[in-house]
């Protein structure tokens, strides 16, 4: 994912195969089991047809729709995502003007003035097959407008702090973001809960339109591969079409070469970066409600052998509504399975973190 948290991935032809048909009911559907249930052997052989959601997750790390689909069975995901912020959480957990993320100078070295606001406007694409019931393979594509409205200036300052001010002067440019590949597994799967195993490879296919400074880059791509994994666990609660969801999930950047305000090709070591997420969410008929309590962070990166002092972590909370026709997988075929979500993440505390919302609208589909 970009320096900045800025969201780099995302995640229908008719039910014709009969073979989807049959295991759509029980897989394709995020579906709860039944408060009354069947006889344990037929419970036993529709819960290995069950697949697990993952909620929209913050920001850096989530990785998106963490759900099985069956053997031969195709997931299309689209989301639009609008981001933006003009306040951020400084080094003391207060409330802050951008400013005091973006370009904050060290002790002595100066003072910056004026103002900074970001909006960033993203489309991303995800593609999953089910290789098998268990394992299951995903591609991610992204891309978008970048615009970030600058008044700021430098007083009384060096060379460093200048060209770091300098480089954040009003811009507005589009960029695509990161090839995004993942393996997806389930371990196991009950009539209480299910855990799914990911991990992956984030390829830039570029080099970032800005110049690195840290955290604070404003990029949809990484500057460089980043080698990430997680685990998702589903808890199926006693509460009719209810369940609890845990996240946890790590990311590993490499060392990468980039340009900074005042140098070129300088040896990049970005620190390692995780998130955990606790949810809930509620299916009504074709209704599906959902909140989650998000947590992120990421250790300082180094330039050269330089400390940056950039480490930053987070809180934030997502809350969804969704809406679709999957709910009649579980009662016969259904021509175009599909969902849409509309969602909202806000940052609730944090150090040194933009605080932000990020509105998004999402569609998944089932071939």
């Amino acid at each position: 994912m970009p320096s900045e948290a800025i969201p780099a991935t995302a995640s229908a032809q008719a039910c014709a195969p009969a073979a989807y048909c049959a295991a759509a009911r029980a897989e394709a559907r995020p579906a709860l089991p039944p408060r009354v249930a069947p006889p344990r052997p037929v419970r036993a052989l529709q819960v290995l047809l069950l697949g697990v959601v993952l909620t929209f997750c913050p920001a850096s790390l989530r990785a998106e729709g963490e759900d099985i689909v069956p053997e031969g069975v195709w997931r299309l995901d689209a989301r639009l995502v609008h981001d933006a912020y003009s306040e951020a959480i400084d080094r003391h957990g207060d409330a802050a003007a951008a400013q005091s993320f973006v370009a904050l100078p060290p002790p002595g070295a100066g003072t910056v003035s004026g103002a900074i606001s970001r909006q960033a406007t993203l489309l991303a694409l995800r593609a999953q097959w089910g290789l098998s019931d268990t394992w299951n393979l995903a591609l991610e594509l992204s891309g978008g407008q970048l615009t970030q409205t600058s008044s700021l200036r430098a007083q009384d300052a060096g060379a460093a702090l200048s060209a770091q001010v300098d480089s954040l002067q009003s811009d507005a440019f589009s960029e695509t973001g990161d090839l995004v590949l993942r393996s997806l597994h389930r371990l196991t799967y009950t009539d209480r809960g299910s855990l799914v195993m990911w991990y992956g490879l984030s390829l830039p296919p570029g080099p970032q339109h800005s110049k690195y400074i840290g955290v604070p880059t404003f990029a949809l791509r990484e500057p460089g591969p980043v080698v990430h994994g997680g685990f998702h666990y589903t808890r199926f609660t006693d509460v009719e079409r209810s369940r609890l969801e845990l996240d946890l999930a790590v990311a590993v950047p490499r060392e990468t070469v980039v340009d900074t305000p005042l140098q070129r090709h300088r040896t990049l070591v970005q620190g390692n970066r995780a998130s955990a997420g606790a949810g809930w969410q509620q299916e009504l008929g074709p209704w599906l409600l959902a909140a989650a309590l998000n947590f992120a962070l990421a250790a300082a990166n180094t330039v050269d052998g330089a400390l940056l002092n950039d480490n930053t972590h987070a809180w934030s909370t997502t809350v969804s509504l969704g809406h679709g026709n999957l709910a009649g997988l579980e009662s016969g075929p259904v021509a175009r399975p599909y969902q849409v979500r509309l969602e909202l993440e806000h940052t609730l505390a944090g150090f040194n973190t933009p605080l932000r919302d990020r509105l998004s609208l999402a569609l998944a589909a089932y071939f």
